[in-house]
């Protein structure tokens, strides 16, 4: 599971319909920053306006100027004032040209690059939980909550200690042999899901495992944080080995970790400029990662008040 709208560097992009071509044209694409995602362009403050659809396709090629760092390979057409004819370019990074280049390009292409660019400036589903786990998890090895905790379970002191020998590693394997629950059929009067434990093992991935869990979180408690359904996992199971949650992460997301971390403490960000200029994926991982933060300090004060309770009686 790879991070790639955590920076800005530009990520190579070639569209469907050039796929089997011998040369086929690159674009070269930025992730959005938070600002960029944040603009919206609100279609109904135009609608009365003439020739709004214009004013419409114009805000797209703007958006794909700011996305789009250079194009590899362009051909330019007949048409295109100032060039040779069909003449071809294998770097075209100019602002200028490449706007001359996209207003000979089909909407479907702009449409198309600009919804790919959407997709890796926002986490998906399962690496918005992945970034809970690890937080939870650095957090839980730390009774005493210290907030600049890393992650303990380092990989590298792991192999000199051989602690893998106790513990269940996708970065050694990628599939591992486990029991995952499965859900019931939904119950209709709650609208929630059993868990079935009377499964068989199967060889499993690392997504397997962030899917269930996620699931059960959602599914059968919706209060329930996806750790939290894991640990009564881990619990209820009696495995002899327990599962390495740095083992579901790859360096990306460890990465981001110790950066949200930082920035909590020396309230620092780790790309130049605003909040409004930081990669939007990164922004939404830190906010991943300071929601359970947040939980986990809920929680453990929770418990401190229950046992004050039961003490005073």
């Amino acid at each position: 599971m790879k991070l790639l709208g955590i920076s800005f560097n530009v990520i190579p992009y070639v569209p469907l319909c050039e796929r089997d071509a011998d040369k086929p044209t690159v674009f070269w694409i930025k992730p959005k920053s938070v600002g960029l995602c944040q603009m919206q362009l609100d279609f109904t403050t135009i609608k009365d306006i003439k020739n709004s659809g214009d004013i419409y396709y114009q805000q797209k090629q703007n958006n794909f100027i700011n996305i789009c760092e250079s194009i590899d390979n362009v051909q330019f057409s007949d048409e295109t004032i100032g060039l040779k004819n069909n003449s071809i370019v294998q770097k075209l990074s100019n602002k200028e040209l490449i706007k001359l280049y996209i207003n000979q390009l089909p909407y479907s292409i702009i449409e198309e690059i600009l919804d790919y660019c959407d997709e890796i400036s926002h986490l998906t589903r399962a690496q918005y939980k992945l970034f809970e786990l690890i937080t939870y998890f650095a957090l839980h090895r730390n009774e005493e909550f210290d907030i600049s905790t890393k992650l303990s379970y380092s990989c590298d002191n792991c192999q000199v200690m051989k602690s893998y020998e106790n513990r269940h590693c996708f970065k050694k394997e990628n599939e591992i042999s486990l029991i995952l629950p499965k859900l019931k059929d939904q119950d209709e009067e709650t609208g929630l899901y059993d868990i079935n434990w009377k499964v068989q093992e199967e060889q499993v991935t690392a997504e397997d495992v962030l899917e269930s869990f996620t699931d059960i979180s959602e599914k059968t408690e919706p209060s329930t944080p996806c750790y939290l359904a894991l640990l009564r996992y881990c619990q209820l199971a009696r495995y002899k080995k327990e599962l390495c949650i740095t083992g579901l992460a790859s360096f990306d997301f460890l990465k981001v970790f110790d950066w949200a971390i930082d920035c909590k403490n020396m309230k620092t960000l780790p790309f130049p400029g605003s909040y409004f200029e930081q990669p939007n994926q990164l922004i939404e991982a830190f906010k991943a990662i300071n929601e359970t933060i947040a939980q986990y300090e809920k929680v453990k004060l929770d418990k401190i008040k229950s046992k004050g309770k039961v003490n005073a009686r």
